[in-house]
């Protein structure tokens, strides 16, 4: 907590719950966070530390929870676009805006690429989802891991290769395992699990810059993390 209390973040109507989960420090440190009477109406808004100074970047249209780039100069983030959700990336004062593509409807999930150069995300409604990759410089945008497995939840391994969640089974009988993903494939990580594939595996993280990956499993019952 602040010495000075919540006053010192400009949080006179914060919506503790939210907040609380979304605020996220910068590299250098800055604070991203969700700010808002209610949960339809939460706004994107950034504190200098160094200045105690608040911007209010986001549109306020259900803004969902900020993501820093790895060097802390832009920040992606979900809002609603016409009942649709997209994804934004703004520098810290909230300009230069850029709203990604998304052919398959609404949008979530974003993460940053370990170098800061692409940001992949999730579209698709549940059992149809499909991992894209969108890149800053270019504008090109490209589907990852193929189309066999639905795959959502990705996570930043190294430029060339995330994990990911993958839906099995049928509706009604599924589960989720975990999988590799490149730009044209995805394949179960074989020794995630001694008895991989019987239970439910679930939100991969990854520090980007070496290969490891701590995830959270299911083994009947007690959610443990590996």
């Amino acid at each position: 907590p602040y010495d000075r209390g919540l006053s010192r973040l400009g949080l006179s109507t914060l919506v503790v719950g939210w907040a609380a989960c979304a605020a996220l420090a910068q590299p250098d440190g800055d604070i991203a966070y969700l700010n808002g009477p209610n949960t339809r109406e939460l706004t994107v808004c950034v504190l200098h530390l160094g200045s105690d100074a608040v911007d209010v970047i986001g549109t306020g249209q259900n803004d969902g929870r900020p993501v820093w780039d790895p060097d802390g100069k832009r920040l992606a983030h979900t809002f609603d676009q016409g009942g649709v959700c997209r994804i934004r990336v703004v520098d810290t004062k909230g300009g230069n805006e850029t709203v990604l593509p998304s052919p398959d409807g609404a949008a979530r999930d974003p993460q940053w690429s370990p170098d800061g150069a692409r940001i992949a995300f999730v579209v698709g409604a549940s059992g149809t989802e499909r991992i894209y990759v969108y890149e800053i410089a270019t504008g090109v945008l490209e589907p990852w891991g193929g189309s066999v497995v639905p795959l959502m939840q990705p996570e930043w391994i190294s430029a060339d290769r995330m994990a990911a969640v993958g839906r099995l089974g049928t509706p009604g009988s599924q589960t989720t395992d975990l999988f590799w993903v490149s730009r044209t494939r995805a394949d179960r990580i074989d020794d995630a699990l001694p008895e991989h594939g019987k239970y439910l595996e679930w939100a991969p993280a990854s520090p980007g810059i070496r290969e490891l990956l701590a995830y959270e499993s299911d083994d009947g019952g007690d959610r443990e993390i590996y």
